[in-house]
């Protein structure tokens, strides 16, 4: 092969692996200063619902020790625990309803998150919770309660499981209860 070959046998791979960079295009120029669209927004969740980036207890040391709460409801299933897997309908809500104390402290809770799948969700607490006060005979549980809502749209359809982690009154620790199965339709 003569030099003059070899040199159009070059310039021919070096249009085909140039050209197509050239010329008008649909898509916008990609440079150093562009970025890339924006992923979809997950649905709006509802108010006192917040996803933090790692969760409140990420740092936080796990209790070997049960967490006293009770998970009352789930939608307007009682008893929650003894009726699984849940069937949650991905056109409604996730509603959970119930209580939870820091026994050691003898207070109400620092917090609850609720993990599903491992995703931390931080939920609305310090409910006014009069009946678990009396009930367990320590006034400062009288704030134990928490409500959860979420819009089942944003789980994909099909087994999850949710966890309770419960944050002790100083915050420096947290419980997490038994999981419970879910299962989206």
């Amino acid at each position: 092969m003569g030099s003059f070959q070899k040199f159009l046998i070059i310039s021919l791979v070096a249009m085909v692996l140039i050209l197509p960079g050239c010329g008008p295009s649909s898509e916008a120029p990609h440079t150093a200063e562009s970025t890339p669209a924006a992923p979809a927004a997950p649905p709006a969740l509802p108010p006192g619902v917040t996803l933090p980036a790692k969760g409140i207890t990420a740092d936080l040391t796990k209790l070997t020790s049960q967490p006293v709460y009770n998970l009352e409801n789930v939608g307007d299933i009682r008893d929650p625990f003894s009726k699984q897997p849940i069937n949650v309908s991905q056109n409604g809500d996730l509603t959970l309803t119930g209580w939870a104390v820091d026994p050691l402290a003898k207070a109400g809770n620092g917090g609850v998150e609720i993990a599903i799948d491992g995703a931390p969700v931080v939920i609305k607490t310090r409910l006014p919770r009069s009946d678990v006060a009396k009930s367990l005979g320590t006034p400062s549980y009288a704030d134990s309660g928490f409500l959860f809502t979420y819009p089942a749209v944003a789980l994909s359809k099909g087994p999850h499981e949710l966890k309770v982690r419960i944050l002790s009154n100083d915050k420096k620790s947290y419980w997490e209860g038994a999981g419970l199965k879910l299962m989206v339709q």
